[in-house]
């Protein structure tokens, strides 16, 4: 039995036995600004795919970034920056969110949302080979 657990950048999903463990709900700091961009490479598709950034806090169920949201922050980005920048800034970012608000987060003092729209959702197969991340998208040949 886990009191908390808290997932950045961990690459599997929790199965029905794991979250049973978990004493409340786990919590996903997630680099992009759901419901866009779920899945792998948040950074990547909000450039290519023409979305919204940004970052979300949201509670683990059993989908793909699909549990209630709890915290999010829209960044703005030029289509200059670089993929790798990008990637680091929306992880600062996200760090700071949570650093900002892990009392209420840990105490549970913030009221959980959902959205009605559909988003978007992208697996990691589904990534160009060619990706420069040291380049802007629109300098990479995709």
């Amino acid at each position: 039995k886990h009191d908390l657990v808290i997932s950045y950048g961990y690459r599997y999903i929790l199965n029905e036995i794991q979250l049973s463990n978990c004493l409340q709900e786990p919590l996903n700091l997630h680099i992009s600004l759901l419901p866009w961009n779920r899945g792998a490479h948040p950074n990547f598709w909000a450039f290519h795919d023409n979305t919204p950034h940004g970052v979300t806090i949201h509670k683990i169920d059993k989908g793909i970034d699909t549990g209630k949201y709890l915290l999010q922050r829209e960044v703005a980005f030029d289509d200059g920056i670089s993929l790798k920048d990008s990637y680091y800034e929306l992880r600062k970012n996200i760090e700071n969110l949570f650093i900002e608000n892990y009392k209420t987060l840990i105490y549970k003092t913030i009221n959980s949302f959902s959205s009605d729209l559909d988003g978007s959702f992208h697996l990691s197969k589904e990534l160009p080979k060619n990706v420069d991340w040291n380049k802007s998208l629109r300098d990479n040949e995709i």
